[in-house]
């Protein structure tokens, strides 16, 4: 259950923070910087609110307003003046590690990736599910922990994301600094100018901090426990965990498999493998290799059938 790029800080996954896209491609970096000639495609990946609102004709302010307004995608291709391809980075990833991260002949799998927040990818059949308008997989806004009143960035209480996420981590880490200000924890984050990060706990959980072991134990259990929803529902083959903090490895994979136990029949979870993913930090840029890959020859066959 080790990743190949073991203990690397990874920054996917951050779904419940501000907007980013990922663009794939020769010289895909900031327009500002983007100048020549480039591929032919770029993928770009980012949260489900940014790509299907794109795709949905969401429109931004032009400088005319005589001009149409233009649409984030037809944006993006008219600075780049190629192909553009959007997609959830959450799915992105699932789909990469699915394609690019170990040889397996599954055809059902879920990649549920921790980092500030929790996203999740669906594949079904060999195809990555979107659902109707495209917002499939935001298992990590139900509210299955209401008794604890704690609120959560879409402002309802008690979601998964508000108790298990990195934020809910760095939360709790927090807490437990207040505490013992003389733990490995605490004197980590006074060798970062203060700064508390998910991967700082984790990295204190891997340097034997007792406080921040117990945490990502209780994230885990949580998660589990989410996850036991979507084994009930979806029956998957395997179950990937990715991000920043799933570089806890036994730290957080013990405790979702605790809680899997205990919240999911027998008979669901037999057949469901749980797996560290396996592109470590790439997995995003895989991502939006992957996205390009997948809809450029499904484009192919469009024409072709």
């Amino acid at each position: 259950l080790r990743p190949r790029r073991a203990r690397q800080r990874s920054r996917v996954g951050q779904t419940a923070d501000v907007p980013r896209v990922v663009l794939v491609g020769p010289r895909a970096t900031c327009p500002a910087v983007s100048q020549g000639p480039a591929s032919s495609r770029h993928g770009v990946a980012g949260p489900a609110a940014v790509c299907r609102a794109a795709a949905a004709g969401c429109h931004q302010r032009t400088r005319s307003r005589n001009r149409r307004k233009k649409t984030l995608l037809e944006n993006l291709e008219s600075r780049f003046e190629k192909k553009i391809f959007l997609e959830n980075d959450a799915r992105a990833m699932t789909l990469a590690e699915y394609k690019f991260g170990s040889e397996h002949s599954y055809k059902n799998v879920l990649g549920i990736f921790i980092g500030w927040g929790i996203g999740l990818g669906i594949i079904i059949d060999g195809k990555i599910y979107q659902g109707a308008s495209g917002f499939a997989g935001e298992f990590a806004h139900s509210p299955i922990f209401e008794s604890r009143e704690i609120t959560c960035t879409c402002g309802k209480k008690g979601c998964l994301e508000a108790v298990a996420s990195g934020t809910a981590i760095v939360r709790m880490a927090g807490d437990a600094i207040k505490l013992d200000q003389e733990s490995i924890l605490a004197r980590m984050v006074r060798d970062h100018q203060g700064e508390l990060e998910p991967g700082l706990v984790v990295e204190a959980a891997l340097a034997g901090d007792q406080r921040a072991i117990t945490i990502l134990s209780e994230a885990g259990l949580d998660l589990g426990r989410g996850i036991s929803i979507l084994i009930q529902l979806l029956n998957p083959e395997l179950i990937i965990i990715g991000g920043s903090v799933a570089e806890a490895n036994q730290y957080l994979i013990t405790p979702i498999q605790q809680a899997l136990n205990i919240y999911s029949m027998a008979k669901s979870r037999e057949r469901s493998q749980l797996a560290l993913y396996q592109l470590g930090e790439d997995v995003g840029l895989m991502g939006g290799v992957a996205v390009v890959t997948e809809k450029l020859f499904k484009d192919v066959i469009n024409r072709l059938g």
